[in-house]
């Protein structure tokens, strides 16, 4: 799940925004909270509320961008931040806050999904862990290094290029889990979850990982595997 934030005074606008992302791609989940001026966003900050990506209108009345932008990097260093403006001439002012991107109104829906695709692209490889317990012991390995989970009885297997570890859960467990996170796992077979990013190859009946290992997609999972494989195929 991809937490978002929309703040901008226009009602319309909000709306827009809020259904590009809802038709973006449907293997991404994005929660989506809306704030009509920066000192919503802000007290919606204070309260507790933490967000992935930001999508943030500079010209506001109360609390411009500018300003909620810096109280939110104050805050939390990595959330993707991107500017949203009729107007071209806040550059120098947006430097102080590192945003991501910048888009200019009125914001073309190609446009907004590459700009989408550039920032989701930026979230996923940022270090989000995965925690496990061996005998007592939490361990955390990168998200983005695990190729994939391997299941065989009680015990799942977790493959990362440099090396493999074990530790008791389901994998229907496993999966809600990293299925929270922005980067892609597809469940191929009872015993199989992969990361997307390390298939190399796919045919209906197998897949084929960066490493030449083969791993079989089962029958009853292979129609909607190759949806989503397509889906990623083309917002990747």
């Amino acid at each position: 799940m991809i937490r978002v934030a929309v703040c901008d005074d226009d009602v319309c606008f909000t709306t827009c925004v809020e259904e590009l992302l809802l038709h973006y791609n449907p293997l991404y989940d994005f929660e989506i909270d809306i704030y009509f001026d920066g000192d919503t966003l802000i007290n919606g900050i204070e309260q507790g509320r933490q967000y992935e990506l930001i999508f943030l209108d500079i010209m506001m009345a109360r609390v411009d961008g500018i300003r909620a932008a810096q109280y939110v990097r104050s805050r939390d260093k990595d959330v993707v931040i991107v500017f949203i403006s009729g107007y071209g001439n806040y550059m120098k002012q947006l430097f102080s806050v590192h945003p991501s991107a910048f888009l200019q109104k009125p914001v073309l829906p190609e446009e907004f999904r590459d700009c989408l695709k550039s920032v989701l692209n930026e979230i996923n490889g940022k270090m989000v862990y995965y925690s496990y317990v061996i005998k007592g012991v939490n361990f955390k390995t990168c998200l983005k290094d695990i190729v994939y989970f391997e299941s065989k009885g009680r015990k799942i297997f977790i493959h990362t290029a440099r090396g493999t570890d074990s530790f008791y859960k389901k994998l229907s467990e496993v999966e809600d889990e990293v299925n929270k996170s922005t980067i892609p796992f597809l469940r191929i077979h009872q015993s199989f979850l992969v990361n997307y990013h390390y298939i190399f190859g796919y045919s209906s009946a197998q897949i084929t990982l960066l490493n030449g290992k083969t791993l079989p997609v089962s029958l009853d999972r292979q129609k909607e595997i190759r949806r989503q494989y397509n889906i990623l195929l083309e917002t990747k």
